[in-house]
């Protein structure tokens, strides 16, 4: 429960602190217990605009853990420390010790969100929920279209055009991911799919492993996003090839 308390404080006083236009938010997740530094990472990512920053402190490991070390004086002088795997105490200068800031880079969910920042404090949890909410229903904008006259694949506003028996592939794949089993994974419809191509054009999996690359590569010049290659698993002799999306996301033009 505290830690519940802890989640919706932090993320009531990072949403509160982003509304104002004119401040620059600089959030550090050095110290503090760790539970306090994940939530504080995901306040950020859920409200932070593009100019506030997010930051670590970085120690020296012989100084990392030691009580009375906060900063490095401008005077140097000797700090007892304890090895902590034999047990050992030694004296060390403080003029060895380093001090890193370190700028943490972390995706910003704020456009998600953006059409509901003005209700009056939501829980962390009721944020979780609506976030992932909101990018499920992005991701139904980005389903499969496949135009068979085209041979053409499209993914929102990306396009890819194939050749003809490199499209077939693809189809085949697609339409035997599509109407596979609702509790057949990817595996078993990838090796369904091998062993129906070798079967309908006489390709071994030697032959259909490049035409594979170049379906790939035509797709990542394209700009597609790796879920919609064609993925392979296994080693050579017993490899499976599969589409490894859900059957929903497939559709025909």
């Amino acid at each position: 429960m505290d830690n519940e308390h802890a989640a919706d404080q932090i993320c009531e006083i990072v949403s509160e602190l982003t509304r104002d236009p004119q401040t620059r938010l600089h959030a550090s997740v050095a110290g503090g217990r760790k539970t306090m530094s994940l939530y504080l990472t995901a306040a950020m990512q859920l409200f932070a605009r593009s100019w506030d920053r997010m930051s670590h402190v970085l120690v020296s490991r012989d100084f990392e853990t030691l009580n009375d070390f906060y900063y490095i004086p401008p005077t140097p002088c000797e700090i007892e420390v304890r090895d902590r795997q034999t047990g050992e105490v030694k004296r060390i200068s403080t003029a060895r010790a380093e001090i890193h800031l370190a700028d943490i880079p972390f995706i910003r969910l704020r456009g998600v969100l953006a059409g509901w920042l003005g209700d009056d404090r939501p829980t962390y949890g009721e944020m979780v929920k609506r976030t992932q909410s909101d990018l499920d229903s992005m991701e139904t904008m980005h389903d499969l279209k496949l135009d068979l006259r085209a041979r053409t694949l499209r993914v929102a506003d990306w396009e890819a055009k194939l050749a003809e028996r490199e499209f077939f592939i693809y189809l085949l794949f697609a339409w035997l991911r599509q109407t596979s089993q609702p509790d057949e994974g990817v595996r078993e419809s990838a090796w369904r799919a091998a062993h129906e191509i070798r079967r309908s054009i006489g390709m071994t999996s030697e032959k259909l492993s490049p035409k594979r690359a170049r379906i790939n590569r035509k797709l990542e010049e394209a700009g597609f996003p790796s879920r919609f290659f064609l993925a392979s698993q296994g080693e050579r002799g017993s490899v499976r090839y599969g589409l490894a999306l859900a059957p929903e996301q497939i559709g025909w033009n």
